[in-house]
């Protein structure tokens, strides 16, 4: 297990399961570093409120890197719904003559 390094102060605070990290991140995504230690940050807390215990600065600066013994790990994003692109709905025979007239008429300047 990766540890997460505070970026200001080099203080060891968290386990990193990579696979758990995506944006946005949260504090429910950092375990333990051992199991006498408590969880180090409040599950749904934002990155920018983290707070380091020793220094007392965010232990992470940018939302899409983050500090390990290993080096920084990228963060991903979580998959996102393509949208759905609706179709046209079918126009009447009334509606293109309508539109057909509106052409007609500015054309005569009617």
């Amino acid at each position: 297990m990766k540890k997460l390094i505070c970026e200001t102060c080099t203080m060891e605070l968290a386990g990193v399961d990579e696979s758990k990290l995506c944006l946005p991140v949260t504090g429910d995504m950092f375990l333990p570093l051992s199991e006498s230690h408590p969880q180090p940050f409040l599950q749904n807390l934002e990155w920018k409120y983290m707070k380091c215990p020793m220094c007392g600065y965010r232990p992470i600066e940018q939302e899409e890197r983050v500090l390990t013994d290993k080096g920084f790990i990228e963060v991903g994003k979580k998959p996102v719904r393509k949208a759905i692109k609706k179709k046209a709905k079918p126009v009447s025979r009334v509606r293109m003559e309508i539109e057909k007239g509106k052409s007609n008429a500015a054309r005569l300047n009617v």
